[in-house]
């Protein structure tokens, strides 16, 4: 379980859309009042993708990660 300590560099397990599956993916960026966080994902392929969540989104918190 992720708690209030998420840090940058930490692996996360969410749901990226717009298809809903969960990637991991490692924390990017933390708003400075721990409002929302950035998300980057590898691909198989190599591409990047930045996804962006709100650390009061219900699919946030079902992950376990608290403000």
């Amino acid at each position: 379980m992720i708690n209030a300590s998420l840090q940058i560099g930490d692996k996360v397990k969410l749901p990226v859309e717009p298809t809903g599956k969960e990637f991991t993916g490692t924390v990017i960026w933390i708003h400075p009042k721990r409002w929302f966080f950035r998300v980057e994902y590898i691909m198989e392929l190599g591409d990047c993708i930045r996804e962006g969540y709100v650390f009061h989104d219900t699919r946030v918190k079902a992950a376990g990660i608290r403000r």
